[in-house]
């Protein structure tokens, strides 16, 4: 095979994974968390608390994320759109940290993600992405609302028991940080479910 002939076949091969890839169900805008297929790891209850906490806040996030980058194109008022913007950077941000804090603290260590820990399981349990990436304008905003505000709810269940349960002091002052910025969100949130539901 000449350098000619091997260059069309480098060039058929990108195009063919380019292909696959774009038509791929798993790939880009709907390689999302399915809330409902959210799985306790083996023996994650048996973990330090802390490893539990992250490696089950890190996937918390990751659905709040998911949902948050649904708004665009979809969502009818702005304050929203800025809303779940917020909520994407700022959780990105954490899971960033969270990661790190886990690769320092339990490298090589098998995943702890905990279904059972306080408010995981209720947060998840309501969650219907495919119904919400359904609809559009107000009614997209009321489901997201409608979602988003237990989502949240879970999150200071778990935010709570780490301030209660950990052991490393960075997992603690994160998980007070999600309390208080998750509260003002919820009241944010219920508030604009009552305006917007009239």
């Amino acid at each position: 095979m000449n350098v000619s002939d091997r260059g069309v076949l480098v060039l058929i091969l990108i195009t063919a994974f380019l292909f696959s890839a774009c038509n791929n169900p798993q790939t880009a805008e709907n390689n999302k968390t399915d809330p409902t297929a959210v799985k306790t790891s083996p023996n994650a209850a048996d973990a330090p608390f802390d490893l539990q906490f992250l490696d089950t806040m890190i996937v918390h996030h990751q659905v709040a994320i998911d949902m948050a980058k649904m708004c665009p194109g979809k969502a009818q008022h702005p304050e929203l759109l800025t809303f779940a913007n917020s909520i994407a950077a700022a959780q990105q941000d954490e899971i960033t940290k969270m990661k790190q804090w886990r690769d320092e603290w339990f490298a090589a260590k098998p995943s702890a993600m905990n279904a059972d820990m306080p408010g995981m399981n209720e947060s998840m349990k309501e969650m219907d992405l495919n119904t919400l990436g359904s609809l559009t304008g107000n009614a997209f905003d009321l489901e997201f609302l409608r979602q988003m505000i237990p989502h949240h709810t879970g999150a200071l269940l778990m935010a709570n028991a780490a301030v209660q349960k950990a052991e490393k002091n960075e997992t603690k002052i994160l998980a007070a940080d999600i309390l208080k910025t998750q509260s003002a969100e919820i009241r944010q949130m219920k508030e604009w479910q009552k305006a917007w539901s009239k």
